[in-house]
């Protein structure tokens, strides 16, 4: 199961299949794709079923192609899945377990159908939340996934408090702690929030005084950090490195995105 298909390629070929059909791909456009986890299985359009088991796809909403697309459509009719171990496995989902689909809450469409506005004008307009992304359940229900964060030390200090799912179709928002979100939402920990806090662990574990003139055993995280996944279980991951030099790695990160319990390991 290597994942073969990066977020580029996956697009490209959702890309193509939207184009198949041009009455769709002229009002639609593929949104933002995101990376999950499933297990399960479900009917799709004309009767096939998809079971997963720890299955990594890839999955995007289908969008308004602008604003008069959405004057006039009001919804669009689903979203695209493709395997990420293999590409050629590309799907248009309009219907689940015989329910058509109407994606209503989109970033695409206007004013109270803006998913940011909806979001906002729902309880949420003081509260800290980041950007929300589309996954879908074992079910093949299509949601918005965002954490719920509170600064924790001063205004930047951010840590995640929770998770908000709000469906797509009906607009019904529900908020979970980090205890009882549901399982197929991969990550609670935004990467944001987890590269800093591996930052500040790295420089301060000794303290400030030691991060500015000793420096001893002060590390920092190498660029970019990575989500990956084993036994369905998503992880962020990053090298060390001592912060006198860039070159060599001296152990690596994985830090758990739904509990942020972290492991450091040593190359050594």
């Amino acid at each position: 199961k290597m994942l073969v298909a990066d977020a580029n390629i996956a697009r490209k070929v959702v890309e193509d299949r939207l184009e198949e059909d041009p009455g769709l791909g002229s009002r639609c456009q593929v949104g933002r794709m995101t990376l999950q986890s499933l297990n399960g299985s479900f009917t799709i359009d004309g009767g096939k079923v998809l079971t997963f088991d720890n299955e990594l796809v890839w999955v995007a909403p289908l969008e308004h192609s602008g604003f008069w697309k959405w004057v006039n459509n009001d919804v669009t009719p689903g979203y695209m899945l493709v395997y990420a171990s293999d590409p050629t496995k590309t799907y248009l989902i309009t219907e689940v377990n015989g329910e058509p689909l109407q994606l209503r809450y989109l970033e695409s469409a206007c004013f109270s159908d803006d998913i940011e506005r909806h979001i906002r004008n729902n309880g949420y307009a003081s509260q800290g939340i980041t950007k929300h992304n589309f996954e879908i359940d074992f079910n093949g229900r299509p949601y918005w996934v965002l954490c719920n964060f509170e600064p924790t030390i001063g205004f930047k200090g951010r840590d995640a408090k929770g998770v908000i799912t709000v469906d797509i179709q009906t607009g019904e928002l529900a908020q979970y702690g980090i205890d009882n979100a549901p399982a197929w939402v991969d990550h609670i920990q935004p990467e944001e929030f987890v590269e800093n806090q591996v930052r500040c662990w790295g420089e301060y574990k000794a303290g400030w005084w030691n991060s500015v003139f000793a420096q001893v055993d002060v590390q920092k995280p190498t660029p970019g950090m990575v989500l990956v996944y084993s036994d369905g279980q998503s992880y962020w991951y990053t090298g060390m490195q001592s912060a006198g030099g860039d070159a060599a790695t001296s152990g690596f990160v994985l830090v758990n995105a739904r509990t942020k319990e972290a492991r450091y390991y040593r190359v050594s």
